[in-house]
């Protein structure tokens, strides 16, 4: 499951972050659950394929039942001079376009 997306920025797609390790853990049916995420909206670079970015804590009752560590699903470098030039460069021509519409 994907609790979160983070984004690393150069034209590329999200890092998604899921749990560390599966869970189970016996609650009583009629004590609701909460679920807090915690993770940052943004990665630096470079970000390592299971990496600890965030967690998810489960609470029944007011009571801290789990924490799970949430891991990057892949490794994302930070891209060379040629890849930041380049997608500087696009992101200029992509502005100058916008003038004209």
């Amino acid at each position: 499951r994907v609790y979160a997306r983070a984004e690393v920025g150069w034209g590329k797609p999200p890092v998604l972050l899921r749990p560390a390790t599966t869970l189970v853990r016996p609650v009583a049916l009629d004590v609701p659950i909460r679920e807090r995420v915690v993770a940052p909206a943004v990665l630096s670079l470079p970000v390592v394929k299971g990496q600890r970015v965030g967690e998810v804590t489960l609470t029944a009752g007011g009571r801290l039942v789990a924490r799970v560590p949430l891991v990057a699903d892949r490794t994302v470098e930070r891209p060379g001079l040629l890849g930041r030039t380049g997608w500087y460069a696009g992101q200029a021509a992509h502005h100058v376009g916008e003038l004209f519409h």
